[in-house]
């Protein structure tokens, strides 16, 4: 991108200096303390907060027109914004929901103790297909995945009273439920929803993972719920190559424009074309070419599968990316937490009782001590 400003922007020069290592980060950190630093950073997104509370960061709101803000992904918009305060942009983004069948569960949103409930009642099985890997995944990682989302808005954690709730026996019979151990095994077949008691992880990287997703959705009568929620929506988009940021003191503004226009270029957008999704989001007809027999395919490859409302995979993909919202913030140190005691769980066989009280133990710690 720094290359491509440099050539768009010849009166200008962008120079990338790599962070490649906690001391630069902290430099960089301590240098834009002093009014100096870098004028643009990519950061880890924890790390674009961190400077937003530092009075670091300068409003991105002021350096886009309305056209601009327009053209991007609402939710690669509120992955950058603070109470409202444009203050990032993700470089690229990518996207995470969860499917099941319609006959399992009808509604547009679902609840952590309604996956619970559902796999306590056999209508669910205790684990998760990987749209990233291909293969199903461990009992870990399918409980990593259902409550690493859920941290902010479930019955896990009362974040007004600081309080959490891990001993809690739907957190235990979840650890229970999903105990067995399928990991890297592929489905029977080509069905992923295995007879409506499947779940299936849609990860999207780039534009050819929507056209299998939908073809399997298609066939298998799935619906999207995404990720459990409180909220209206539990599908995500998540930053990819890190948050743009503006230093603040920023010493010239006209050339941190000038390097968003480019990056929210056309140009910049077909570069990341099958690497990556680009926030401005997804347009089927840069990808579709009908061949001489009329079959559309996808860059003149696959064939494309054309629904009967006269849409395919990527226009559905398109509108899905729209629906997205913002990734929840991760909660580092209580994931470390479940991680370890879970890992402790499995490789010892301990009760899951005994490592809910341990995990709960240790979550109030970290929530006492602020």
């Amino acid at each position: 991108c720094a290359v491509l400003a440099s050539m768009e922007n010849p009166n200008l020069h962008f120079e990338i200096e790599e962070a490649l290592n906690q001391e630069d980060r902290d430099r960089s950190f301590a240098e834009m303390t002093q009014g100096k630093g870098p004028d643009l950073l990519f950061v880890e997104r924890e790390d674009m907060y961190l400077l937003e509370e530092k009075g670091l960061l300068m409003d991105m709101g002021e350096l886009l027109d309305e056209g601009q803000k327009g053209r991007i992904l609402p939710g690669a918009l509120e992955l950058g914004s603070v109470d409202g305060t444009l203050f990032g942009l993700p470089y690229a983004v990518c996207a995470y929901t969860l499917m099941v069948s319609e006959d399992t569960w009808s509604e547009d949103t679902w609840r952590l103790e309604d996956v619970i409930g559902l796999m306590e009642a056999g209508k669910l099985d205790g684990v998760i297909y990987s749209g990233m890997s291909e293969r199903y995944e461990s009992p870990l990682m399918t409980v990593m995945d259902l409550v690493m989302y859920s941290l902010e808005d479930s019955f896990l954690i009362d974040w007004e009273n600081r309080e959490c709730r891990f001993d809690d026996e739907r957190f235990i019979r979840l650890l229970e439920l999903t105990k067995a151990d399928v990991s890297g095994a592929m489905p029977d077949g080509e069905a992923l929803l295995k007879e409506g008691k499947g779940i299936v992880q849609g990860w999207f990287a780039y534009e050819a993972k929507f056209l299998d997703f939908y073809a399997s959705m298609e066939k298998e009568g799935g619906r999207i719920i995404g990720y459990p929620t409180e909220g209206s929506c539990g599908n995500y988009l998540s930053e990819v190559g890190g948050m743009l940021v503006v230093n603040a003191d920023a010493a010239d503004k006209e050339a941190v424009i000038c390097f968003l226009k480019t990056m929210l270029g056309e140009e910049m957008k077909q570069k990341m074309t099958g690497n990556s999704l680009s926030v401005l989001g997804l347009e089927p007809e840069d990808y579709l070419v009908k061949d001489e027999s009329g079959v559309l395919r996808f860059f003149g490859g696959k064939e494309v599968q054309v629904y009967e409302d006269g849409t395919t995979a990527l226009h559905r993909g398109a509108a899905f990316l729209e629906s997205c919202t913002a990734m929840p913030r991760k909660y580092y140190q209580i994931n470390i937490i479940l991680s370890e005691e879970l890992t402790a769980m499995y490789s010892e066989n301990k009760p899951a009782r005994t490592v809910a009280e341990i995990i709960n133990s240790r979550v109030q710690l970290y929530l006492d001590e602020g």
